[in-house]
């Protein structure tokens, strides 16, 4: 089946993807409207990282319902190769259990929100797609004469 994206403008009262990317404009705090921020600020806290810390090392956390979590926090001012590390090493978090679903959040002003989703749908496209594999062929060598 081919990838389906559906687009929605604000948040839905409870998130129902078993998989959840969050892409947030970097900052020293974190948002209050990001999904499970509690859960979040928990994870920060345990691992000794501060929110801004995010736009280094993406996170993850599985919620109480079982939903897998990756959050990260994109540089505006970086070059887009390093924000798209930055989207590919959140994403991979997730991809790693070969999800059927992905949902993606993006927070921030319009711009970020806008960079930040057009740089998580391509990553997730370009790095969620099942590389073709192909059997590795073994050669007969006759013996030496």
């Amino acid at each position: 089946m081919l990838a389906q994206l559906v687009l929605s403008k604000t948040l839905p009262a409870r998130l129902a993807a078993a998989h959840l990317l969050v892409l947030l404009q970097k900052n020293k705090t974190l948002p209050e409207e990001a999904p499970e921020a509690g859960l979040l600020a928990a994870v920060l806290k345990r691992r000794g990282m501060k929110a801004a810390d995010l736009a280094r090392t993406p996170v993850s956390a599985t919620t109480a319902e079982g939903s897998l979590i990756a959050w990260a926090m994109l540089d505006g001012k970086q070059d887009a190769f390093a924000q798209q590390v930055q989207v590919r090493t959140a994403l991979q978090l997730l991809l790693g259990e070969h999800p059927g679903e992905l949902g993606i959040v993006v927070l921030g002003n319009a711009s970020a929100r806008l960079q930040a989703a057009q740089l998580a749908v391509y990553g997730a496209w370009v790095n969620g797609a099942p590389l073709p594999a192909h059997p590795e062929e073994r050669v007969r060598r006759s013996p030496a004469a």
